[in-house]
């Protein structure tokens, strides 16, 4: 057994930027990357499996076939792992719920690096769907939204049925349960079809953006995202972070080049990849990196 890489899915956005290839080199230059999905079992946006024998695999084929890697009892993978790389400001958007119709939609966010601090919008002062539609109609929506501004480092929760957007530059670590879909409700001015009956079931007009307080965990070890669907943790590994790997799997995604060792085995890894650690790996050690680890709760 070893830890599971992937193929990152990548995906040109009008609003999207470089950092990507300018920081971590994961991409060739003159593209406009606005989304890179890390580890995502959703439709036509799959990651592959890249190393060892389950080379090719798509994520939701592997977890399919091999539900002893992951020890969830979910019908899908719990969640999706997303670089943003916002160079312009994105469109207001809010999300259409889970694979289930029924299920809500889990968000949360790390803000990785800005240059300045980061515009994000935090919902509105919206009361209902009647105020909402009449918004959209005469153009008035960007007048009813809050804001809220972060910095590098800083992490937040976009509550379930909240709209939300980056408006200022930013990369940024996204960790969410799998989407059906999302809706554009403005886009500054420009163009935009509206699906006005999936906004008026998905749309709630309590909760919002809201930034999260981190707790120190240990020396170094920060909880920096909890939701009652998975939680993060960012891990300053620059010497050794020693773990064992129990019932459950967990998924790393390094900020800083490094190497993970089991059983006498060392696997290197680039920043800004993403890899799984299985259930029943036993003990390891990372080291030399700097690292978001993301583990589902069931």
């Amino acid at each position: 057994m070893e830890p599971i890489f992937f193929n990152p899915f990548f995906e040109e956005k009008p609003w999207g930027g470089s950092r990507l290839c300018d920081l971590y080199n994961k991409y060739p230059p003159g593209i406009n990357i606005g989304e890179s999905w890390e580890l995502s079992s959703v439709t036509y946006r799959q990651t592959y499996v890249r190393n060892g024998d389950y080379s090719g695999y798509m994520l939701s084929e592997l977890y399919r076939c091999h539900p002893e890697f992951f020890g969830t009892s979910s019908e899908y993978f719990p969640f999706v792992i997303k670089f943003i790389d916002a160079h312009e400001k994105m469109p207001l958007i809010i999300n259409g719920g889970g694979l289930k119709s029924d299920a809500d939609q889990f968000e949360g966010d790390y803000i990785i690096f800005a240059e300045e601090p980061v515009q994000l919008v935090s919902g509105t002062t919206l009361k209902n769907n009647l105020e909402l539609f009449n918004a959209i109609a005469d153009n008035s929506i960007e007048d009813k939204l809050e804001r809220i501004y972060l910095n590098t480092g800083d992490s937040f929760i976009v509550s379930p049925g909240s709209p939300h957007a980056i408006e200022t530059g930013a990369l940024i670590y996204k960790i969410s349960t799998p989407l059906i879909e999302t809706s554009k409700i403005y886009d500054y001015g420009k163009y935009s079809e509206f699906d006005l009956e999936n906004m008026a079931t998905s749309f709630r007009f309590q909760g919002g953006t809201v930034k999260v307080e981190q707790r120190e965990l240990a020396p170094g070890r920060f909880s920096v995202i909890e939701t009652e669907r998975f939680c993060v943790e960012l891990i300053d590994a620059v010497v050794t972070y020693k773990d064992t790997s129990g019932e459950v799997f967990s998924c790393y995604t390094s900020l800083a080049p490094g190497y993970i060792e089991n059983d006498g085995r060392r696997r290197s890894f680039r920043a800004a990849e993403t890899f799984l650690v299985p259930a029943g790996f036993g003990d390891y050690s990372i080291t030399g990196g700097r690292l978001l680890k993301a583990m589902p709760r069931e």
